[in-house]
């Protein structure tokens, strides 16, 4: 079916669709006020929560760069004075490491016994994959225990 000049689908969009294209919009507005006040926290907290729902809602990599480029940008002008923000770069940090140790796992599980060279180099990657992330969890064990107490945990959601 065409209206306007357009193929429209006789399908309505799905939820997921909608919500995405809805943050696009809301991304397109405020990127160039952000880029008019790239000092603006408030402005930059919106696009990175705006840019973490996106990736949650798709999964893509433009979506995970975009929300840790701005989760990065808030902290270098606070200077690393918010926690909330340095926990949702770790978090990130270790979103990423995961995102490059499962396809890995999955590939020396699969493929790793064919070849030994390549699977020793790939064993390697990943034994440094994972020693990044153990190194991290502690790191955040540590400060979530400076920050609030013996045993505290950090909290999952900083913004509603």
């Amino acid at each position: 079916m065409f209206l306007n000049g357009e193929c429209q689908s006789a399908e309505p969009k799905t939820d997921i669709a909608a919500k995405v294209e809805m943050i696009d919009r809301q991304i397109g507005e405020w990127t160039p006020q952000w880029e008019e006040a790239q000092d603006d926290v408030d402005l930059a907290r919106r696009l990175a929560r705006l840019w973490e729902e996106r990736f949650a809602l798709k999964g893509d990599a433009e979506s995970f760069t975009g929300a840790f480029y701005f989760y990065q940008h808030i902290n270098v002008i606070l200077k690393g004075s918010d926690p909330s923000i340095v926990r949702k770069l770790n978090e990130f940090k270790l979103k990423q490491l995961d995102l490059q140790i499962k396809p890995l796992e999955a590939w020396v599980t699969e493929w790793g016994s064919r070849d030994s060279e390549v699977a020793a180099a790939a064993g390697e990657q990943l034994a440094h994959l994972k020693k990044a992330k153990a190194e991290l969890l502690a790191n955040e064990e540590i400060q979530a225990t400076l920050l609030g107490g013996k045993g505290a945990k950090p909290r999952a959601q900083f913004w509603s």
